[in-house]
């Protein structure tokens, strides 16, 4: 007894100009049925069911990610081919790609053989009533003859009776073939036998069903294509150089060639970046760039990325993912300086003194581990006291002493401005006139 079914999900898309009107051919939907797999999926708490096809034959299958998003670990999944026939076969299947946004997924079967890929068609030259031929398994087992058989699949013909878009963008088609629950996961095809749809969804009773446009399945498959893992960046090396590498996969049902692959990171603080990569075989292509590229005044808490694999001029695959840095982060996320003596109350912000006692070469605020600022001090800092807020090495410099021995600085003063920790006493009562001074300040976890 199923006791969770997929919300089934109508078909669309479909056929050739309004002046030709002819069903597919016998053969086409011979070839379709041959194609479209019966779903099962172990659930938690029943049995998921819906309709599959295959789309190459490496054995890749595309169905709704409704279909399959409940899957408990380790649970099973299954594809029937031809069920109810004498050639039935039951076979495992991975999930490779989910797209819970355009409600897709990709299937792998472990030991593919003997396939019937469908051809993916267009969904450009579509217009409403046009013709088109949805496949599939409505009720899922309950339309089963036998108890524990697989049921037989059923074709249903209709036409497009909406085309619903969002700024112009065809979203979804509307189309009034007889699909229910079960259906969902299932292609609609035109006269040509290319799919232009997968059902989705409809409202049940009211011959209204609306499928996904094939365009949708077209990104989710080039992203098929593409094999990365973002480089994990590690705390006190958010500037280093690390390694993008990434696999580029045969299309679909057609060969591999090299072709050209770039990286665009993007955040609010660091701006978009596009990285170039190198390859010698076509297949592996890699780069190595900073994450954040010059420093940001302010650390993103994430980059995201975008792959983009072009030939001929033409996108053959991309991928858009996230980069986080929260990991790289340490819990000290600012460190600040300010300045107590003379007239300058405590907590004087360095940048705020005036008379020339000091003044900032930039902000030392919101700065992560492994970042490195500096400050001028104009005539010297005289006598007075340093406070830092945070976790540091600090050195100083000057045109005529060179580079001061750095040392580690914890929140608190640091006396005398003569700064004793490293003798700077000794550099400010031998030089009477100082024209300059730089500390320099590299945050520290």
């Amino acid at each position: 007894m199923i006791k969770y079914r997929v919300l089934l999900v109508g078909a669309v898309l479909a056929l050739f100009s309004a002046c030709c009107l002819a069903d597919p051919p016998i053969e086409t939907i011979q070839r379709t049925k041959q194609a479209t797999a019966f779903v099962t999926v172990e659930l938690a708490d029943g049995i998921a069911e819906g309709s599959a096809f295959c789309i190459d034959a490496s054995g890749l299958f595309v169905t709704n990610a409704h279909v399959v998003a409940g899957q408990k670990p380790g649970g099973l999944l299954k594809l029937v081919l031809h069920p109810g026939e004498s050639d039935q076969v039951v076979l495992p299947a991975n999930v490779v790609k989910l797209d819970k946004g355009k409600d897709l997924a990709v299937l792998q079967i472990v030991h593919p053989k003997n396939l019937t890929p469908l051809t993916l068609g267009n969904s450009t030259a579509l217009v409403e009533t046009m013709p088109v031929v949805a496949f599939g398994y409505p009720f899922g087992s309950e339309l089963a003859l036998k108890e524990g058989d697989y049921p037989s699949i059923s074709v249903s013909t209709g036409h497009i009776t909406s085309l619903r878009k969002i700024d112009g963008e065809l979203a979804a088609i509307q189309l009034d073939a007889s699909l229910n629950e079960g259906n969902s996961g299932g292609p609609v095809i035109d006269s040509k036998g290319e799919v232009i749809a997968i059902v989705e969804a409809g409202i049940p009773g009211s011959g209204v069903n609306l499928a996904i446009p094939v365009s949708f399945l077209r990104s989710v498959v080039n992203a098929l294509n593409i094999v990365f893992t973002p480089p994990v960046a590690k705390a006190g090396h958010l500037h280093d150089d690390q390694d993008f590498r990434i696999e580029l996969l045969a299309q679909p049902g057609g060969a591999k060639e090299r072709a050209v692959v770039e990286i665009t990171l993007n955040s609010k603080e660091t701006g978009k970046r596009t990285i170039k990569t190198e390859t010698g075989d076509g297949r592996i292509y890699s780069a190595q760039a900073s994450l954040l590229g010059d420093r940001p005044t302010k650390v993103p808490g994430s980059i995201t990325y975008q792959i983009t694999a072009t030939r001929a001029g033409k996108i053959i695959a991309l991928e858009d993912g996230e980069i986080s840095l929260e990991d790289a982060l340490p819990m000290q996320k600012s460190v600040a300086l300010t300045y107590e003596g003379f007239d300058y109350p405590p907590g004087t912000p360095l940048a705020g003194l005036s008379g020339g006692v000091g003044n900032f070469a930039a902000p030392w605020h919101d700065f992560g581990s492994g970042y490195t600022d500096s400050v001028v001090i104009d005539g010297g800092l005289k006598f007075g006291n340093l406070k830092t807020t945070g976790n540091a090495v600090m050195t100083v410099s000057h045109p005529q002493i060179g580079h001061a021995r750095p040392f580690r600085i914890s929140p608190g003063k640091i006396g005398g401005c003569c700064l004793s920790a490293f003798s700077y006493a000794l550099l400010m009562r031998s030089i009477p006139a100082i024209p300059a001074i730089t500390l320099s300040l590299t945050t520290v976890p």
